[in-house]
C-alpha cells in the first residue's frame, strides 16, 4: 500500500501556502482585500510583490476565476525572480505550492504533481535553518497575508520575528515587523512601548525609501511632544528632490496644520500642504495611497490635492466605468444575451458600442480576457465604420481600457489609455463648451437603451448628440424609437409630432427594418390601411429586404388579431414572406410574434430556417429548463467530481456533458468544450460505435456552445450533425423522445436534484421502448426509491421487488446494493453479515461516490453500530488518504456520532470532527456552506468553542449568498441562538427571515412551523408580532 506521503492530496495538504493556511475568509473580506491589493499597484521596486500576486491569485480562485488565479500565480514567480534576481529560491515554495492546488483543482493532476516535485527539490536545496521551524521565506509570506487580511496581529508579529531571527538581513522583514508591533500596540492601555519605538527608529533608518514606515514614525514622534516640521524643512530644502523627505514635510503641515488646529488654516498654509502632496503622491501613490489629508482641506483644496493622481484621472472619464450604471447579475446575464442576440453583422452602425457594452459586461461578471477582447474589437468596429484610424468615437472605448487595465494592474497601459483619451479630448472638443462631445451623449445614450435604463434620459441624451451633430442617421431613427418607447408610459399615447419625426426617420434609414416595424405599427394604430400598399411596394420591388419585412408585418398581423381560423393559403404567404426576409436580419430584429399566430407546423415550417429556432428546438442541456442556480452549479460540479472518470461507468458521456454544461453557466466555456468533447469520446468507448443516437444531447450542447461563442458556422455543423442522427435513429415511438434523450434528461434531473417524480417518468419511459439497458432500470427503481421518501407510506412493496430484480441484474451496482440492504433492514431483516460482506466488496472498489459507501455508512450507523461506521470510514480513508469524498464520508460519520449521541463527546472526538470539518471546507470551497454550518454546531458541544461558532455564523451572515442559502443560514442561526445562546427574541427575528423570503423550501416551512408553535403556545410576548407577521406572510 502507498504510503500517505506519496499520495497527491495527502502531500498537497502538506504544503505551506495559501489553500492550506487556514485563513478563514468570507466573501466580503475577499472582496474588501482585492480591492485594497489593486490599491497598492504593481510598482517596480515594492519588495512584496510576489507576495502581492500571491495573494491575489488565491483570492481570484475562491471567487471562482480559475483563469485570472494562474495568471496572477505566474506573474508571483515573475515578480520572485526579478526582485530577488535569481530563478529559482525559497520565495517560490509557496508560489508552487499554489499553482500545485490550482491544477488539482482544475483536473490537471499531471500539472499538479509536476508543481509537488518542484517543491521538495526547492525544500531539498533550502532547508530552514531550524529543523523546527518554518524556512523564514515562508514565515514571512505568510506574516504578510495575515496582515493584508487583518488577521492576528500577534501572530504576525510572530512570524516576522522568527523570519528575522533566521534571515536577519531581509530590510522589509524588519519594517513590517515593526509594524506589526505598533499595530498591537493600539490594543495595549500602555501604548507603544519604549523598545518598540526604537525598533522604529532604527527600521526607519534601514529602510529610508519606506515612506508608510515613515510616516508612522514621524507620528509616534509627533505624540511624544517632539518638534519635527523645522527638522523636516530643513531636510527638504537640503535635499528637494528626496521623495521621502518630502513626504515627511507634508505630513508635518497635515498633522500640524490641519488635524491638530483649532483655527481655519491659512490659503497659503493650504497650498504648501497641496503642493507636497502633489509632489510625492504621484510617485507613492499606489503604495501608500491614504491620506487623511483630502479630509481635512476644503473640497477645492481636495480636488488640486488629487487632481494628478491615475485614479483621479480615471474618474474623470467618460466611460462605462463611470456612469454610474446600477447593474444587478441578473440584469448583466439578460444584456448578454441580448446583445448576442443582435450578432455583429458588418454594417451595423452600433456594433463599435455593443462590443463596448458587451466587454463591460464581462468585466462585471468577473472575465477581464473576454473584456478585454471585446474592448478591442469595439475599436476596430469603430474604425472600420467611420473609415478613419482615430476619432471622437474612442473616447469611450479607450477610457474603458484605462480602467481595465488599471484594475488588472497594468498602470503604464492605464496611463497611456488615459494618454490617449487627453489627446482625443484636446483635438476632438465638443461644439458646447458645456456639453459632453456628440459621440459620448450617443453612446451613453444606446447603453442606457439596451440596459433598459431612463428612456427619458435616453431621449434627452440622444436630442443633445443631434443637435451638435445632426447628420449622424441612426442616433436620430433611435432617438424617435426611444420617444415611442417613452409614450408607451404616456396616456395620450404618441404624439403627432413624434409620429411626424418617425415618418421622417424612416425615409432618412430605410434599412432600419426595426424603425420600419414600429412605423407600420403606428400607421395601423392610427387605422390607416397597408397591407396593399406594402404588396404593391413588394411587388415593384421584390428583392428589397425593407418591403418584404413590410408585407410580412400586414400578414402577420392579418393571422394574430383575426377572429376566425386562418386559411392555408394566408399561413403560407406569412411564412413565405418570414423565411425570406428572417435569414438577412435575424440578428437584428428577431422578436417575431408571427410564431405565436400559426399552428405547430406552419410554426415550424417558418423557424425552421433560423438558426436559433432550430437551436431552440433541440433536445439537451441548452434547452432544457433546469433552473440553475450559482449556489447549485457549484455543489453539483462538485458532486460530478466525486463520481470520478474511471472506466466502466455507463453515465460518463452523461456525466461529462453535464460538467460541460455546468462549466458554461459559470462562464468557462473552454472548459465547457472540453468536457463535451470528452463526453463524445466516452460515450463512443462505452457503446462501441462511432454515432448512435447517444449522441443528439452532445451534439445539441456543442451546437448552443459554439453559437454563444460566435462561431456560427460551427453551430450549423452540429445542428446538421444532430438532423441526421435524429433523420437515421428515429424513436421506436412517433409521440415519444427517443429512449436515449428521455435517459440522459432523467440523469440530469437526478443529478440536479429535479423532480424526482419526474425523473422516474423519464426513465419508464426510456425502458419501455428500450427494456435491455440495465444502468436505466437500476436508476429508475433508485428514483422510485428516492421519491417514496415522500410519500407517508414509505416504500411500497411493489418497488421493492423491483429493487431486488434490479440488483440481480446488475450485481456489480454496489451503490444499489447498499440501498437495498438498508430496505431490507427497514423490513426488520438481518442484514450484519451482509454488510459486512458489502463494506470488503466496496473498499477493494476505485473511489467514488457510486461506490456505494455512504449508503453503506448509514447502514452501519443505523443497523450495526455508529462506531463501527466510523472505523470503516477511516479504514477507507487509510487506504485512499488523497481522496476528498473519502474525507467528507468520515466527516459525516464523526458529525453523526456527536449530533445524535446521547452521552457528552469526548475531546478527541471532537477535535477529529473539526479537523475532518476543516479539511472538507477547504477540499470544496465553493460548496462549503452546509459543511461550515456543521463545523458550527461541532463547536457549540465543547466549552470553548461557542465563540468560535459565533464566528462562523457571523462570517456567513456577511456573506452574498443566494436566497435558498440565506434561507437556509437563517433557519440553522435561529435554531442556534434559540438553543445555543437562549436569544429567543434574537431567534424569532431570524425565523422570520427565513419565512419572508419567498422561496419554497424545508427551511422555510420550518421557520413557519416553529413561528406558529410559538403563536399557538401563546407564552412568548413577542406573541403579537409573530400573529401579525403570519396574517401577512405571502405564499412564494
Amino acid at each position: 500500500m502507498m504510503s500517505a506521503a506519496q499520495t497527491l492530496v495527502s502531500r498537497l495538504k502538506a504544503l505551506q501556502c495559501h489553500f492550506t493556511w487556514d485563513l478563514g475568509l468570507s466573501r466580503s473580506l475577499l472582496l474588501r482585500c482585492r480591492d485594497n491589493l489593486l490599491d497598492i499597484g504593481t510598482e517596480n521596486g515594492n519588495p512584496w510583490l510576489g507576495h502581492i500576486y500571491n495573494l491575489r491569485g488565491f483570492i481570484q480562485y475562491r471567487l471562482g476565476f480559475s483563469e485570472d488565479a494562474q495568471s496572477f500565480f505566474n506573474k508571483a514567480k515573475q515578480a520572485f525572480c526579478k526582485i530577488r534576481s535569481a530563478d529559482e529560491g525559497p520565495w517560490l515554495v509557496v508560489n508552487y505550492g499554489n499553482l500545485a492546488w490550482l491544477h488539482h483543482a482544475l483536473g490537471n493532476q499531471a500539472k499538479s504533481e509536476d508543481y509537488l516535485s518542484k517543491v521538495d527539490a526547492l525544500n531539498k536545496k533550502y532547508t530552514s535553518s531550524s529543523q523546527t521551524e518554518l524556512h523564514p521565506e515562508i514565515y514571512s509570506e505568510k506574516a504578510y497575508t495575515l496582515m493584508t487580511f487583518n488577521g492576528d496581529i500577534n501572530l504576525v508579529a510572530d512570524y516576522f520575528q522568527r523570519a528575522i531571527e533566521m534571515q536577519p538581513d531581509m530590510v522589509e522583514w524588519n519594517s513590517w515587523h515593526v509594524l506589526a508591533l505598533l499595530y498591537a500596540s493600539k490594543h495595549s492601555r500602555t501604548g507603544l512601548e519604549d523598545d518598540i519605538f526604537e525598533k522604529m527608529r532604527i527600521a526607519q533608518e534601514q529602510d529610508p525609501e519606506n515612506l508608510y514606515l515613515a510616516a508612522h514614525y514621524l507620528c509616534q514622534c509627533a505624540m511624544r511632544g517632539e518638534s519635527i516640521e523645522d527638522e523636516a524643512q530643513e531636510a527638504l530644502k537640503n535635499h528637494p528632490d528626496e521623495r521621502y523627505l518630502k513626504r515627511r514635510a507634508a505630513l508635518c503641515y497635515y498633522e500640524k496644520r490641519f488635524i491638530c488646529s483649532d483655527s481655519p488654516p491659512k490659503k497659503s498654509m493650504l497650498n504648501r500642504a497641496v503642493s507636497l502632496h502633489q509632489e510625492q503622491y504621484p510617485v507613492n501613490r499606489k503604495w501608500y495611497q491614504n491620506s487623511n489629508l483630502v479630509t481635512a482641506v476644503d473640497g477645492s483644496s481636495r480636488a488640486s490635492c488629487a487632481a494628478q493622481t491615475l485614479v483621479s484621472r480615471l474618474e474623470a472619464l467618460q466611460c462605462h466605468f463611470t456612469w454610474d450604471l446600477g447593474l444587478s447579475r441578473s440584469l448583466l446575464f439578460r444584456c448578454r444575451d441580448n446583445l448576442e442576440d443582435i450578432g455583429t453583422k458588418n454594417g451595423n452602425p452600433w456594433l463599435g458600442h455593443i462590443y463596448n457594452l458587451r466587454g463591460f459586461i464581462q468585466y462585471k461578471l468577473g472575465f477581464s480576457g473576454d473584456a478585454q477582447s471585446f474592448f478591442n474589437k469595439a475599436k476596430q468596429a469603430f474604425c472600420k465604420i467611420r473609415s478613419a484610424d482615430e476619432g471622437p468615437w474612442l473616447v469611450v472605448n479607450y477610457g474603458n481600457l484605462a480602467w481595465l487595465h488599471h484594475h488588472l494592474g497594468d498602470q503604464a497601459e492605464s496611463e497611456a489609455y488615459l494618454s490617449k483619451v487627453d489627446a482625443l479630448n484636446k483635438k476632438y472638443t465638443s461644439s458646447s463648451h458645456e456639453e459632453l462631445h456628440p459621440e459620448i451623449y450617443a453612446e451613453k445614450a444606446y447603453t442606457l437603451l439596451a440596459l433598459k435604463g431612463d428612456i427619458n434620459l435616453v431621449a434627452d441624451y440622444f436630442q443633445r448628440a443631434i443637435e451638435m451633430q445632426p447628420d449622424m442617421v441612426e442616433w436620430n431613427s433611435w432617438h424617435v424609437l426611444a420617444l415611442m418607447y417613452a409614450s408607451k408610459h404616456s396616456s395620450k399615447g404618441l404624439e403627432d409630432d413624434i409620429f411626424e419625426k418617425m415618418r421622417i426617420a424612416k425615409e432618412q434609414d430605410p434599412e432600419n427594418l426595426y424603425l420600419a416595424a414600429h412605423y407600420l405599427d403606428q400607421r395601423a394604430q392610427r387605422g390607416e390601411i397597408i397591407e396593399d400598399e406594402a404588396q404593391e411596394a413588394l411587388k415593384n420591388h421584390p428583392d428589397e429586404r425593407y418591403l418584404k419585412r413590410c408585407a410580412a408585418l400586414c400578414y402577420e398581423g392579418r393571422l394574430i388579431f383575426s377572429d376566425s381560423p386562418p386559411k392555408k393559403s394566408m399561413i403560407d404567404r406569412a411564412v413565405s414572406l418570414h423565411q425570406e426576409q428572417y435569414p438577412v436580419n435575424r440578428k437584428w430584429y428577431q422578436n417575431s410574434n408571427l410564431v405565436t399566430a400559426v399552428d405547430g407546423s406552419s410554426r415550424a415550417s417558418c423557424a425552421a430556417q433560423t438558426l436559433v429556432s432550430r437551436l431552440k428546438a433541440l433536445q439537451c442541456h441548452f434547452t432544457w429548463d433546469l433552473g440553475l442556480s450559482r449556489s447549485l452549479l457549484f455543489r453539483c460540479r462538485d458532486n460530478l467530481e466525486d463520481i470520478g472518470t474511471e472506466n466502466g461507468n455507463p453515465w460518463l458521456g452523461h456525466i461529462y456533458n453535464l460538467r460541460g454544461f455546468i462549466q458554461y453557466k459559470l462562464g468557462f466555456s473552454g472548459d465547457a468544450q472540453s468536457f463535451f468533447n470528452k463526453a463524445k469520446q466516452a460515450f463512443c468507448k462505452i457503446r462501441s460505435a462511432d454515432e448512435g443516437p447517444w449522441l443528439v444531447v452532445n451534439y445539441g450542447n456543442l451546437a448552443w456552445l459554439h453559437h454563444s461563442l460566435g462561431n456560427q458556422a460551427e453551430s450549423e455543423a452540429y445542428l446538421s450533425k444532430v438532423d441526421a442522427l435524429n433523420k437515421k435513429y428515429q424513436s421506436p415511438s412517433q409521440e415519444e423522445l427517443h429512449p436515449e434523450i428521455y435517459a440522459e434528461k432523467a440523469y440530469t434531473l437526478l443529478a440536479l436534484k429535479g423532480d424526482i417524480n419526474l425523473v422516474a417518468d423519464y426513465f419508464q419511459r426510456a425502458i419501455e421502448m428500450q427494456p435491455d439497458m440495465v444502468e436505466w432500470n437500476s436508476w429508475h427503481v433508485l428514483a422510485l426509491m428516492y421519491a417514496s421518501k415522500h410519500s407517508s407510506k414509505g416504500l411500497e412493496d411493489d418497488i421493492f421487488e423491483k429493487m431486488r430484480i434490479a440488483k440481480e441484474q446488475d450485481p456489480e451496482n454496489l451503490y444499489l446494493a447498499a440501498h437495498y440492504l438498508d430496505q431490507r433492514a427497514q423490513r426488520g431483516e438481518i442484514i450484519e453479515d451482509e454488510a459486512r460482506e458489502l463494506a470488503t466488496k466496496v473498499l477493494r472498489s476505485p473511489v467514488s461516490s457510486y461506490s456505494g459507501l455512504k449508503p453503506l455508512l448509514r447502514v452501519y450507523r443505523k443497523y450495526i453500530s455508529v462506531d463501527e461506521s466510523i472505523d470503516l470510514a477511516e479504514e477507507a480513508l487509510k487506504n485512499h488518504p488523497d481522496e476528498r469524498y473519502l474525507t467528507r464520508c468520515a466527516d459525516l460519520c464523526y458529525e453523526g456520532r456527536l449530533i445524535f449521541s446521547d452521552s457528552p463527546p469526548k475531546k478527541s472526538m471532537i477535535d477529529r470532527a473539526v479537523s475532518l470539518h476543516q479539511e472538507v471546507i477547504a477540499l470544496y470551497p465553493h460548496s462549503s456552506l452546509m459543511r461550515k454550518i456543521d463545523l458550527a454546531k461541532i463547536y457549540t458541544l465543547s466549552h470553548d468553542g461557542q465563540g468560535k461558532a459565533e464566528q462562523i455564523y457571523q462570517e456567513l451572515l456577511e456573506r452574498d449568498l443566494e436566497l435558498e442559502e440565506k434561507q437556509m443560514l437563517y433557519n440553522y442561526y435561529a435554531k442556534y441562538l434559540n438553543f445555543q445562546k437562549q436569544d429567543g427574541n434574537m431567534s424569532i427575528r431570524y425565523h422570520m427571515k427565513a419565512a419572508v423570503i419567498p422561496q419554497q423550501s424545508f427551511f422555510r416551512k420550518n421557520s413557519i412551523k416553529v413561528l406558529e408553535k410559538i403563536r399557538d403556545r401563546g407564552r412568548d410576548r413577542m406573541c403579537g408580532d409573530i400573529r401579525e407577521f403570519l396574517a401577512n406572510l405571502q405564499e412564494p
